[in-house]
């Protein structure tokens, strides 16, 4: 029995080895920056980042194929407010034919059906009624493709107070049915067969619509509401008319919306009271317009300079292998369904007074997403952390850092594209009043 047991220690010793000489050793670190002679030892970090809640600049939304509409309150954000601007045209100018309604035809209705493609539930008052108008724009869009709308692009003064439509009370239905004035759709008919035919003679005449949720009286004490989702290019207005008195069959034309026209999206916060310069308990994230937390990676930088100095090295000496950024979600305290799935970080690009995300966003290992079991967000900037030490990232304001929620697709080739979130809301709480960071290091001899 004592010799079997030592056989059989003996082949796993022999095994064990053979396991160990197939490992192939990493040997990309620092990959044409740390040289090859190098006895490379690694070394780790932890130390805490500031953050707080910062507010941000209008965002473009326009160039998209999704309208939202609705509202919700939820404290301590305030408002939420949600509404579309787009134009449409008849099935005519729309399609490259001819029409023109015939003489003496009589209306019967107008309707514009909006199919519901998603919504945003939060708190108990997801059925409660919305009351939806529509407007009729009497200012130009433009439809060049270099111009851009934003969030708050419309003024009060862009479009008739007066609505087109009958007050219409949404409850969550699956088609929103929105019926015109009998004026409004009795203009249409009375157009020629050319301004049917003809977009930039029809946008003359009918400039765009603009639907709106009222807001005016929201239920007492409403926590909670909800914001609707729909295609543009499913929307539809049908007309129903009769050529004449004596004629009984009914007839039907449409007006479609151009998703390749003008359309855009309206926000608007409330949230600006949650602005705070200084590190604070919570800090706040928002989808769209709303504010953001912030952290400066000016104090990162000066963080690992301060540890190089205690350890008598210079910044030119180090090699990041790894900079984790993590910050914690306040659960159970808010509900985790209403926090932005995916984030990533970003900065204001001031020469194209946009927001632009980290390249690292597109590296698998970035993260970024929101960890139900572990109750946090996770980043992993390395390359931009390195960045800070080597001369590949100067710019000061790409170190002002704002955590941004994220969308992702895939595109005709197949491949993956990520871009900042501009139409589906969301919030949450992040615990403050700082960020963990764990770095592990190396330091060229």
């Amino acid at each position: 029995m004592n010799t079997l047991r030592i056989k059989i220690l003996i082949v796993g010793v022999i095994a064990l080895f053979s396991l160990n000489a197939c490992i192939e050793v990493d040997k990309t670190l620092g990959l044409d920056y740390v040289p090859g002679n190098q006895r490379l030892q690694v070394a780790f970090h932890e130390f805490e980042v500031p953050m707080h809640t910062a507010a941000i600049d209008s965002i473009c939304t326009s160039r998209g194929s999704v309208g939202s509409i609705g509202y919700m309150i939820n404290e301590p954000f305030g408002m939420f407010y949600a509404g579309a601007v787009f134009r449409m045209l008849p099935a005519a100018a729309f399609f490259g034919s001819t029409f023109t309604y015939p003489e003496g035809a009589i209306l019967d209705s107008a309707i514009l059906y909006i199919p519901v493609a998603g919504k945003i539930v939060a708190g108990s008052e997801g059925k409660m009624p919305q009351t939806l108008y529509l407007y009729q724009l009497n200012r130009d869009l433009q439809s060049d493709k270099d111009v851009y709308y934003y969030n708050n692009s419309l003024q009060i003064t862009d479009y008739d107070p007066i609505a087109v439509c009958e007050p219409y009370e949404y409850r969550g239905e699956d088609t929103i049915k929105i019926r015109l004035t009998p004026a409004y759709a009795q203009a249409l008919m009375n157009l020629t067969e050319e301004e049917m035919s003809n977009d930039t003679l029809f946008f003359e005449k009918f400039k765009g619509l603009y639907l709106a949720v009222d807001t005016t009286a929201p239920p007492s004490g409403l926590q909670g509401g909800r914001v609707t989702y729909f295609a543009y290019e499913r929307a539809i207005i049908t007309m129903s008319y009769h050529k004449s008195a004596e004629d009984d069959t009914a007839r039907y034309y449409s007006y479609y919306i151009n998703p390749d026209l003008a359309n855009f999206n309206v926000f608007k916060h409330s949230s600006d009271h949650l602005v705070n310069d200084q590190p604070a308990a919570n800090v706040y994230i928002e989808g769209l317009a709303g504010v953001k937390p912030y952290i400066d990676f000016n104090i990162v930088k000066d963080s690992i300079k301060y540890l190089l100095d205690r350890l008598g090295c210079d910044s030119s000496k180090l090699v990041i292998n790894r900079l984790e950024l993590i910050t914690q979600v306040d659960y159970p305290t808010y509900n985790m369904d209403n926090y932005p799935v995916m984030t990533t970080f970003a900065y204001k690009d001031t020469s194209a007074y946009l927001y632009s995300f980290l390249i690292d966003t597109y590296l698998s290992t970035f993260d970024g997403q929101l960890n139900r079991s572990l109750q946090q967000y996770s980043y992993n900037p390395t390359y931009f952390s390195q960045g800070l030490f080597t001369p590949h990232l100067q710019d000061k304001d790409v170190r002002e850092i704002y955590i941004y929620p994220l969308y992702s697709y895939y595109d005709y080739y197949g491949q993956r594209i990520y871009d900042l979130e501009r139409t589906y809301y969301s919030f949450g709480v992040l615990k403050g009043p700082n960020a963990k960071i764990k770095l592990s290091y190396t330091l060229l001899r």
